[in-house]
């Protein structure tokens, strides 16, 4: 007996000792004290996210004058989180890497008292300020004063108090605050005061940039990893449990002593910031960095040569390739490849280039391999499997694997999944699988993997192929064919720019191309080779080409670059000008003429750019409108079932009073009083089927008109239509709205609601519980705004996917019931139609002594 106790007690304590062995002590570097300035990071440690990765991470408030970017370079801690002079310290010869910028625009900001006088920036000349030596070097504020020209040397410097009472004093002029902290003291205080934010002059740049030496990326990238993904765990994490988290700051990290309500406003502007532009927390962009690179150089701060690419942590930049694979492409100046000529957007030939989809990533591919991968030439799909069969090019981009093509090819992992639809004539229903088109003569074009596998399936399928995607899809509306089979991408990409009005997708079936890169059956290195680089393709980088491809945005924003090469060469001009006159001064008048004509040119230019402009969101907002119809489109199958759920009682009434009234006259037992009665009862249900319609026309019409209208109506509207299907799943559904009015269109909240609620009896559906199943729908006001929150007992999503959700074509359900649309057309009639906002979080609570987890819809609506 005392051998065994001695054994668990040995067993215990080593066992502890190898859990105490993986866990890594690791520390991060504040540049301020603690506040919710840096909330994500404890939420991650509070909630155990570092832990699950192994980390014990430990935060060190900021010391005055400690060099941030000396400490992490250093060792003395593992990472850092610096303003957007961390840039600056890099271009003068740090040897950090950035990793994560948590505030997507910067919270630093100058301010003045009302009182000051000062109305303009050139009113700064000759003032006192009062700055940090970090807050000087930040890009976003130099950039706003310098394209002003006035100059930091052209006022009076100041020490800086770190107190917002030196300016409330009158000590000083003008000061550098953050949105979050010293503006709420003076709101508290009743002081008039005017904000200068660089954003509202064009300089939004990154701010909180977390970083780490380039020694600890080479030494341990997993480490990095691991600590990169628990921290923007925690951030999604605090910025949707905003009262969790000042709750905790409040009780172990409050070294300033800040109330509660201090916190909330911070909160409150920080979200707004982590989020300007963007749905992902962390998001960096070599296009931003290079920005304010650009400013640097302008200013004068730098004058040596950046490299962009060393500023950003990117772990997949290159792969690790065995001894053999090195010397296969030492020896193979550069390797062939054939393409799809005529499948955009996934791929195509334009003036014998690669371009589309798969053009992105082998551009990827070739920096990673540092190796010129060639494109053969081919006019068709099939030319280019012949070509591949003969040995002419050694890989194929996009194909799909079959028993035919495994003779003379081997295939990676597949790299795209794309949905097998049907593309049909406008006037035809809603095809939901190849039983509903037997018969039918279908188009496909020449070579394609699906000819073969469709043809074994579905034997009594008709199929012809024909040479390209533009040709079957002209021949289905001349009527040759019945419909065209391809991929979503392409049919819909061919629709949108060639068949608007002619033709639409009118059915997705459960296949899919699965899509890989195709390598000569006997090349077993390059195949490893390419599995590789397939590999190393993380999912983010993934979805952001598709978005890229797939999805048609308009970026508005200032390339600030094309600006200042505008100005360098209007200045170039100028002093060319100037020059001319004086060594030629005899030819003022041919010179003047000259300009003229370049300013009429220049004018001209600048009217066809407004007219490309105005073009490109005319073209953006008709595609948009496709995608809503669509999503439309594919909710009504769903809304015949309501109808039948909805006319199953009253139908069943009126048969049995009718069968009753008849049965009676059979039988010669006549009663007038009991026959009106049940009369009556056939009217009434006739009445009921007659509204139901109504209700269900109403939801289908396009009406665009915006009125003032009830939240509460939208939510009695929809248990109406709706109700008995959820009830049938046995779904509870429990509202507590407190009711407001916004403007809108009705009917297009209401399609919001019920692709929200749709997607929460998906999620129970899968997880084929019976008990326990509830949806909660609770509305206030907030200030000038309606809040809508719908949240579920169903588990919750995915956190990796959380970011993607609204992403158009981006879809976890199956594939013959997800588009991937209904979410994304959700997102974009809440911003661009009410002016609100939707959020998707997880989100656990109680209910009747219970604890659940579920999937959490926030919408944000103007109150009317």
């Amino acid at each position: 007996m005392r051998f065994l106790k001695l054994f668990f007690i040995l067993f215990f304590i080593s066992s502890t000792l190898l859990a105490n062995e993986k866990i890594k002590e690791v520390s991060l570097q504040l540049l301020w004290k603690h506040q919710f300035e840096f909330a994500g990071f404890y939420m991650a440690k509070e909630k155990g996210f570092y832990k699950d990765f192994g980390l014990d991470v430990s935060f060190k408030e900021y010391e005055i004058d400690l060099d941030i970017s000396k400490e992490v370079e250093s060792g003395k801690s593992e990472f850092g989180i610096g303003y957007s002079g961390i840039i600056l310290d890099k271009l003068q010869g740090r040897d950090i890497k950035l990793l994560n910028a948590i505030y997507q625009s910067s919270p630093h900001v100058l301010v003045s008292l009302e009182s000051s006088g000062i109305q303009s920036i050139k009113d700064f000349q000759g003032k006192r300020i009062s700055m940090t030596n970090s807050h000087s070097k930040t890009a976003n504020i130099k950039s706003m004063i310098y394209s002003h020209n006035v100059t930091l040397d052209e006022m009076t410097k100041v020490p800086y108090s770190y107190d917002i009472g030196q300016l409330i004093d009158k000590k000083v002029d003008i000061t550098s605050v953050y949105l979050s902290n010293e503006i709420f003291q003076l709101e508290k205080k009743n002081i008039p005061y005017k904000i200068w934010d660089p954003k509202d002059y064009g300089f939004s740049f990154y701010d909180n940039i977390l970083f780490t030496s380039t020694k600890l990326t080479q030494e341990e990238p997993e480490l990095i990893k691991n600590f990169q993904k628990a921290s923007l765990m925690g951030w999604e994490y605090a910025l949707n449990n905003i009262d969790q988290t000042v709750q905790i700051i409040l009780e172990k990290y409050n070294t300033q002593n800040k109330s509660k309500e201090a916190l909330e406003y911070e909160a409150k502007e920080l979200k707004k910031l982590a989020y300007y532009d963007t749905a992902t927390i962390g998001k960096i962009e070599e296009s931003k960095i290079q920005r304010i690179i650009d400013i640097y150089n302008l200013i004068g701060l730098v004058k040596n040569k950046a490299h962009i690419d060393e500023f950003i942590y990117n772990p997949n930049s290159k792969i690790n390739l065995s001894r053999i694979e090195k010397e296969y492409l030492e020896n193979k100046p550069f390797i062939t490849m054939c393409i799809d000529p005529h499948w955009m957007p996934l791929e195509g030939l334009q003036e014998r280039k690669h371009i589309g989809l798969s053009s992105d990533y082998f551009e990827i591919f070739k920096k990673k391999l540092e190796k010129d991968i060639k494109v053969i030439s081919t006019t068709s799909w099939d030319q280019s499997l012949q070509f591949a069969q003969e040995g002419k090019c050694e890989i194929v981009s996009l194909a799909m694997e079959t028993p035919k093509r495994k003779e003379f090819l081997n295939f990676t992992t597949p790299y795209l999944n794309i949905p097998l639809v049907i593309a049909t004539k406008n006037d035809l229903n809603f095809i939901s699988d190849f039983k509903t088109i037997k018969g039918e003569k279908l188009a496909i074009t020449r070579g394609y993997a699906f000819k073969e596998i469709l043809e074994k399936k579905y034997p009594y399928l008709t199929i012809v192929e024909v040479d390209n995607i533009q040709q079957g899809l002209e021949k289905v509306k001349n009527g040759e064919f019945f419909g065209y089979l391809g991929a979503l991408a392409t049919i819909g990409h061919m629709l949108q720019t060639h068949f608007q009005t002619e033709l639409k997708i009118a059915g997705k079936f459960d296949e899919k191309w699965e899509l890989s890169v195709g390598v000569q059956k006997d090349d077993t290195v390059l195949l490893s080779i390419m599995e590789k680089l397939i590999q190393s393709i993380d999912t983010a980088q993934s979805q952001e080409l598709l978005n890229k491809w797939l999805a048609v945005k308009y970026e508005q924003t200032v390339d600030y670059q094309f600006l200042w090469q505008i100005l360098t060469l209007v200045m170039v001009i100028i002093f060319l000008f100037i020059y001319r006159q004086y060594i030629l001064y005899r030819s003022n008048q041919e010179l003047q003429k000259q300009v003229e004509l370049k300013t009429k040119e220049l004018t001209q230019l600048n009217k066809n750019l407004e007219q490309k402009v105005e073009d490109a969101i005319a073209q953006i907002r008709q595609k948009d409108n496709i995608l809503y119809e669509q999503s439309k489109l594919a909710a009504m199958g769903e809304m015949i079932g309501n109808i039948s759920h909805q006319w199953r009682q009253p139908l069943s009434i009126i048969s049995t009073a009718s069968s009753g009234v008849k049965l009676k006259i059979e039988l010669d037992m006549f009663d007038k009083n009991d026959d009106m009665k049940a009369l009556d009862a056939i009217t009434d249900a006739t009445v009921y089927l007659s509204e139901t319609i109504d209700d269900f026309r109403n939801f289908l019409r396009p009406d665009q008109e915006q009125v003032p209208f009830a939240i509460q109506t939208v939510f009695d509207k929809i248990l109406s239509m709706f109700g008995n299907n959820f009830a049938t799943n046995n779904i509870t559904i429990i509202q507590n709205i407190k009711d407001s009015k916004v403007v809108g269109n009705k009917n297009e909240l209401l399609q919001v609601i019920i692709n929200i609620l749709n997607n929460s009896k998906d999620a129970f559906l899968e997880t084929k519980t019976k008990d326990q199943r509830y949806i909660f729908i609770d509305s206030h006001s907030l200030q000038d705004h309606c809040v809508i929150n719908i949240y579920d007992t169903a588990g919750g999503m995915d956190q990796e996917i959380l970011p993607h959700i609204f992403d158009p074509y981006f879809t976890t359900k199956h594939q013959s019931v997800g588009t991937g649309i209904g979410l994304y057309m959700s997102y974009e009639i809440i911003r661009n139609k009410f002016g609100g906002n939707i959020l998707a979080s997880n989100t656990t609570y109680t209910y009747k002594n219970i604890t659940y987890t579920g999937a959490k819809f926030e919408i944000i609506l103007p109150l009317f």
